[in-house]
């Protein structure tokens, strides 16, 4: 009896300016990283991956079953990248940035696209060119024959928002958080203090985040604290938070740091009383996650999304509106040290695009 012989399905994958192995500066350059770290360590020989990137690094980098190219910055996405799956007669293009270049459709390279949230719809004042990322991503969504989401709030945002997409076609799987480990060798952040980590830019509502701090500090249970802010920032909104008046009140209160190394991070989240967030939207957001992995209390806004997380971490806090919100500042809460089972693992989350790649081709 003959064993028909296994197709090998070649994946490409759209790694924008992320160098494998640098540090990662955003949510994407974290998904990336961390699938490829992850990656290498699962033998499995029936998907074959090419990673395609640009920027000025070219040294050589070895990951097990990944094939790393460089490509020129300009028209990386428009000529260079769906060239190269051509080229490279790549059965599928994984969309980690949520884009597709259209040249590929014609080409019949089946698409998975990652969608990450709807900012730029709801709060298209915060972005840059949200006309631009809107179509983009109706052209991802609709060419695409998977879209993962990593989050079920994101899912059925996307299934009221695009009606004739099919509920089938959309898969959930949760990013991981095992990044973030403590260990005895973490720096002493010396003082009491609050944190936010995250880019500082319009869609975060970090003014909003200093108007509650501002308040807090007014309280007669306040303990002036500092409130750390650790994140890149967007230039020009950073220059108007410099001549708010209500950061001008408070200023000596508040430290923006941005070139903090992953075990530093980790420190500070450690050390923190809470970590804060008010975003608008988020899609997952990672800080949330982290710090709670560790244990550590959380005070967030009512976003959709934090009610999926609610189930397995104790130390999270969801307020309705800001008087609430200093109120769990003021509040130590019970923090619980040992979150428990989730499934926020990058293992979980690598073997379930795997499983999409395979239903897909």
């Amino acid at each position: 009896m003959t064993v028909a012989k296994q197709r090998t399905i070649r994946v490409g994958i759209d790694g924008g300016d992320y160098y494998p192995g640098e540090k990662p500066l955003g949510g994407i350059a974290r998904l990336v990283g961390s699938f490829l770290g992850t990656i290498s360590g699962i033998a499995d020989m029936s998907v074959k991956f090419r990673y395609y990137f640009f920027g000025s690094n070219v040294a050589k980098v070895n990951i097990d079953n990944v094939v790393v190219n460089n490509l020129p910055k300009r028209f990386f996405s428009s000529i260079f990248l769906p060239f190269r799956l051509i080229f490279d007669r790549s059965d599928l293009y994984l969309g980690f940035s949520g884009i597709i270049p259209p040249i590929i459709r014609f080409f019949k390279i089946k698409c998975i696209t990652f969608i990450h949230d709807f900012g730029f719809y709801d709060h298209p004042n915060y972005y840059h060119d949200p006309k631009k990322m809107q179509w983009q991503t109706e052209y991802a969504i609709y060419g695409s024959e998977k879209i993962i989401v990593f989050s079920e709030y994101i899912k059925q945002q996307l299934l009221k928002r695009f009606l004739r997409v099919s509920p089938e076609k959309v898969v959930c799987i949760y990013p991981g958080v095992d990044h973030i480990v403590a260990n005895k060798n973490l720096r002493k952040i010396n003082g009491s203090y609050f944190l936010y980590v995250g880019v500082i830019k319009p869609g975060k509502k970090i003014v909003e985040l200093l108007d509650i701090f501002s308040q807090y500090l007014k309280q007669p249970k306040s303990k002036k604290e500092r409130l750390y802010l650790i994140g890149a920032k967007e230039p020009e909104y950073y220059k108007s938070i410099l001549k708010n008046l209500v950061y001008l009140k408070i200023q000596k209160y508040i430290t923006f740091l941005e070139d903090v190394t992953e075990q530093d991070l980790i420190s500070y989240y450690v050390g923190c009383r809470a970590l804060l967030n008010t975003s608008h939207e988020e899609g997952f957001c990672y800080p949330v996650i982290e710090a709670l992995s560790l244990g550590k209390k959380v005070i967030v806004n009512d976003i959709p999304l934090y009610k999926e997380f609610i189930p397995y971490f104790k130390s999270l806090y969801i307020t309705k509106d800001k008087k609430s919100f200093i109120n769990e500042m003021l509040t130590d809460g019970s923090i619980s040290k040992n979150p428990g089972k989730h499934p926020f693992h990058w293992q979980m989350f690598t073997e379930g695009v795997l499983q999409t790649i395979k239903k897909t081709v």
